[in-house]
């Protein structure tokens, strides 16, 4: 048996007559959990997934808000929404949770939340998904908005299975060095160019300024924009739909049906042709493969690591932000989830809120209503929160005319967005990472190599199982050997 936080969880043994191969997952947030849970529904595989942190979930964080009649109700302070994908909204009803939020006023809980795109600086909608359900646009603009889209269909036809990530799929070099922004101005977009800047930019989780040090690549903002274009679309039909009980919530439900260990402090991971030693709180374990869901650099000080590997590890980048939630008056459409396309667009924008929507009524009807919103703040250091956070109240007074607002929550996000740097997609990383696949023993997956949201992560980790372990698995040693995890 294995302590953890979700209880006392049975290990299987290797059925006499089948043998079974043993893995190592390290990281509980959505890749490590996805590809476990990928890895069980094989039936070939024991499985411990090992958690440095006191609960499962990695970057997926919710958290609960007193309200005045006694309601606990959740929130997230993490990653959120997911993009398209039906492996996860199939895995999301199997765990009996809901998508949709309970807005009050009439409005059902599971009713959609859509996109309004909003030019603070010019206090115009760009979109409006709202009003206009299916384009976001009015008549007068829809054939502008059509050719937009004939200058972006070959791109999509041309690059579709970036929709299977982790791979730059035969794009150029010329490409592969390619900003997004260089990659606007060359389409010479008139009408959609906000509107994909600003959801690159929720992508991104509020890496909302053009970084000259780290600029967004052409090759990720393609791999979430056609990602998204897989059924049943959500964000680019102008959807928000977020777990009701919280994103966390279903990773903490698929933990419960996985073996966990919690509180997991790896000292040593040594592998070879025998198999992979692992050293965890002491205790010593025998695995025959390892996958590595973390970012990579959290396990190379106690890994056996080979040059190669410690200077792709060293090649991550992250681009930290906040998430925030605050309580409001005043906000005048509760279905709205509303992006500031400024802040994608112009390079001199304050920081402050990037996007947010509501969560929740707290009490109160009409415009007066007190609700709960959560939001992205772009803003990507750990200081200079507060005049960003003064500067999103300016916004929200002026725009919406709110008031009563009260900041009741923030958390700041480090390694937010791993990617690669456009001179790293250039040298081929990718095709170096999948070079990496199953040496030593060692699987890879996460954001990193999958892309910008936990849809993604979730594919990656799947297609990962299916293509290296689905097989019926081949003993790797010379005779079979009884064991359970201590």
């Amino acid at each position: 048996m294995i302590n953890t936080r979700f209880g006392q969880v049975p290990l299987l043994m290797r059925a006499p007559g089948a043998p079974m191969t043993r893995v190592a997952v390290i990281g509980a947030g959505p890749s490590g959990l996805y590809a476990a849970e990928a890895l069980r529904r094989t039936g070939r595989h024991e499985v411990l997934v090992f958690e440095r942190q006191a609960r499962v979930g990695g970057m997926a964080l919710t958290r609960t808000y007193d309200a005045p009649d006694g309601r606990r109700i959740p929130y997230d302070m993490g990653s959120g929404q997911p993009f398209s994908s039906r492996k996860l909204f199939k895995l999301i009803k199997e765990l009996h949770l809901h998508l949709g939020s309970d807005l009050g006023e009439g409005i059902r809980p599971g009713t959609p939340c859509h996109f309004r795109f909003l030019d603070t600086h010019t206090g115009e909608y760009s979109a409006d998904f709202l009003r206009h359900r299916l384009t976001g646009q009015p008549l007068g603009r829809q054939l502008t908005q059509m050719r937009d889209f004939a200058r972006l269909i070959p791109w999509i036809l041309r690059f579709r299975k970036l929709a299977r990530p982790g791979h730059a799929h035969g794009f150029s070099p010329e490409l592969l060095r390619m900003s997004e922004a260089e990659w606007m101005k060359a389409c010479d977009f008139k009408l959609i160019g906000p509107l994909l800047r600003a959801l690159s930019s929720i992508s991104s989780h509020g890496g909302i300024h053009e970084d000259a040090a780290d600029p967004r690549s052409l090759v990720q903002s393609l791999k979430s924009f056609v990602f998204a274009l897989n059924p049943p679309l959500r964000y680019t039909m102008g959807v928000w739909l977020p777990v009701r009980e919280g994103y966390q919530e279903v990773l903490t439900r698929l933990a419960r049906r996985l073996n966990v260990m919690t509180r997991a402090e790896i000292t040593a991971i040594r592998r070879s042709d025998e198999g992979v030693h692992i050293t965890c709180n002491g205790q010593d374990y025998e695995f025959d493969h390892l996958i590595i869901a973390c970012p990579p650099g959290k396990v190379a000080a106690a890994m056996d690591c080979d040059v190669e590997e410690t200077t792709l590890y060293a090649r991550v980048r992250n681009r930290p932000t906040w998430r925030v939630c605050f309580l409001a008056r005043g906000i005048p459409e509760p279905r709205g989830v509303y992006v500031f396309t400024d802040q994608a667009e112009r390079a001199d924008a304050p920081h402050a809120l990037c996007d947010f929507h509501c969560h929740a009524l707290i009490e109160g009807t009409g415009t007066d209503a007190l609700r709960l919103y959560c939001g992205i703040v772009g803003h990507d250091r750990l200081d200079g929160i507060d005049a960003a956070l003064q500067e999103s109240e300016r916004l929200l007074v002026k725009v919406f005319g709110a008031h009563d607002i009260r900041w009741i929550d923030k958390v700041f996000w480090p390694q937010f967005n791993s990617h690669f740097g456009i001179e790293d997609l250039a040298s081929g990383i990718y095709d170096q990472f999948e070079q990496l696949q199953g040496r030593n023993r060692t699987w890879y997956t996460g954001e990193y190599l999958a892309g910008n949201s936990h849809s993604m992560t979730l594919e990656y980790s799947w297609r990962l199982v299916e293509r290296h372990f689905s097989m019926a698995p081949k003993p790797v040693r010379g005779q079979r050997h009884e064991h359970r995890y201590a």
